[in-house]
């Protein structure tokens, strides 16, 4: 069995488009091909020798393997693509090497100094072929883990470069830099930015397409685990894209020192209760739990202008407040339709204590879609949202209360037609529990070659 390796490198990728039910009847090279790929990717033997090659050997493997995922007679079979591709996950991350096809070459080119930096990395704007890219250049400081890091790294860019969806933000390629991404340069920034330099925009309408980058996400057992503002990009046609997908994942506190004097890179004010946690010596695990609660602060995020807990600049404090189930307050001087919609009880339900009782991401969209319908209606019977949309903006965590009774007064004065407008009938569908993303039939474009 062991043989299984070599043989399967004498093989030639196959030429032909047929599928694999008429390629197996078939006595030609490609054939041979695709019955070696078989013998491979189900045997644990020949998984075992993979692990032994040299790194040269490895990268070739790696390579064929790479290509064959994209063949239409391994497309056609899902055991036989997800086999193909746990394959190659596993030998990816055990080498570190990533498929050559993966590697920007030459590298792109950085311009000026970084735009960015988190406690994850460090984003610069840079140029390759002429197109405007970001570059992120993951921080490391504790050289000890390095191999560790090393294998998530090559098996979040695998999950990320093969999970092609439009409202997820796409991988260009890494460079031969050590733990850099690069990924497309979106000039309209993150949400938060857009839709406070836009504010006549649908706030609702635009949460909708990282909403769905989210469920398609958890369709797929995949985490976020990073979700806030910051890491939700705008397309150059206003749509949505989830940034950062699987970063988190690769930056575990058991791998590495960040720079931030945080394990989590400042992120406690969209983090769930149970991460907070800090009984037990082991990290918390991530879940879509800890997904749909951070995604509730997004929302909060978005249709206020401001951060969550934005007048408490103490981190401790927040830990505290989240602990004993104090949330960010609902203003009642935000648009009518986030109301009407039943858009602020599902956020509030997002906040659950328990995460099992935090609502599937599918019933949340519903409602930012009933949000986003109501939302166009009073544009166009109000005017201008700045006419009822009266939210202060706070670009970082503040103390100072001193303009508190003045927000107070504005509440007031908006709260009459707050309630004029909740005595409008609009008819609403009722929205059904699901239980999870699962129910949805995944897009058929999974496993696309993101390289075509």
């Amino acid at each position: 069995m062991t043989r299984l390796v070599p043989l399967f490198f004498k093989a030639q990728a196959p030429t032909s488009d047929a599928p694999l039910s008429r390629l197996l009847k078939t006595r030609s090279a490609d054939k041979q091909f695709v019955e070696r790929l078989l013998d491979v990717v189900f045997s644990k033997q020949s998984l075992i020798a993979a692990k032994l090659l040299l790194p040269y050997d490895a990268q070739k493997l790696i390579n064929k393997v790479d290509k064959a995922l994209d063949l239409p007679a391994v497309a056609e079979i899902r055991r036989f693509r997800r086999r193909c591709f746990k394959y190659l996950y596993r030998i990816s991350g055990h080498h570190r090497l990533l498929p050559s096809a993966y590697k920007l070459k030459p590298g792109p080119r950085r311009r000026g100094k970084p735009i960015g930096s988190g406690g994850f990395a460090e984003v610069w704007k840079g140029v390759y072929n002429g197109q405007q890219v970001a570059i992120k250049v993951l921080k490391v400081y504790e050289t000890d883990n390095l191999q560790k890091i090393g294998k998530r790294f090559c098996r979040e860019v695998l999950m990320w470069n093969r999970r092609p969806h439009p409202n997820i933000l796409p991988l260009l390629g890494v460079s031969d830099e050590d733990f850099t991404m690069v990924s497309e340069w979106m000039d309209n920034g993150n949400i938060r930015q857009f839709v406070l330099t836009h504010p006549d925009v649908n706030r609702p309408s635009v949460l909708l397409g990282a909403t769905d980058g989210l469920i398609y996400l958890h369709s797929h057992n995949l985490i976020h685990g990073d979700l806030k503002g910051a890491n939700i990009l705008i397309k150059s046609d206003g749509t949505s894209c989830l940034a950062d997908f699987g970063l988190s994942t690769i930056m575990s506190t058991e791998t590495f020192t960040f720079s931030s004097p945080t394990a989590t890179g400042g992120t406690y004010r969209w983090m769930s209760p149970e991460l907070l946690r800090s009984e037990g010596s082991e990290f918390p695990g991530k879940s879509v739990h800890s997904d749909r609660y951070a995604f509730g602060m997004v929302i909060y995020e978005v249709l206020t202008g401001n951060i969550p807990f934005h007048r408490v600049c103490n981190h401790c404090a927040v830990i505290k407040k989240v602990g004993e189930g104090i949330r960010p307050e609902i203003p009642v001087d935000t648009p009518p339709a986030t109301h009407r919609s039943g858009l602020w009880a599902v956020v509030q339900r997002c906040w659950a204590q328990e995460p099992v009782k935090r609502p599937a991401l599918c019933e949340v969209r519903r409602r930012l879609s009933v949000a986003a319908e109501m939302w166009d209606a009073d544009l166009r019977q109000w005017g201008s949202s700045d006419d009822y949309v009266r939210v202060p903006h706070s670009t970082s965590p503040s103390e100072d209360s001193s303009d508190a009774e003045s927000e107070s007064d504005l509440g007031a004065s908006t709260y009459s037609l707050l309630q004029s407008s909740l005595s409008l009938e609009v008819p609403i569908q009722p929205v059904g529990e699901v239980e999870s993303e699962d129910d949805l039939e995944p897009p058929d474009y999974v496993y696309a070659n993101p390289r075509s």
